[in-house]
């Protein structure tokens, strides 16, 4: 089986990411906010496939 040739989003998803909360709510809601996706307190990301199960979530990676 082969490695991808490029991934899906890195960090260009990351940093459009930054780009639109920025736009959107300013910088200071984005840093409020965006430490809570994917959290049991927080949401789930709804452009996620697959959201993380039960226990599995985690602001540091893995």
């Amino acid at each position: 089986m082969r490695r991808p040739e490029r991934a899906a989003a890195g960090l260009t998803g990351v940093l459009v990411s930054l780009q639109r909360s920025w736009e959107q709510m300013g910088v200071v809601r984005s840093v409020r906010t965006l430490p809570l996706v994917d959290q049991l307190g927080g949401f789930d990301c709804p452009g996620c496939a697959w959201p993380d199960p039960q226990g599995h979530r985690s602001p540091r990676p893995s």
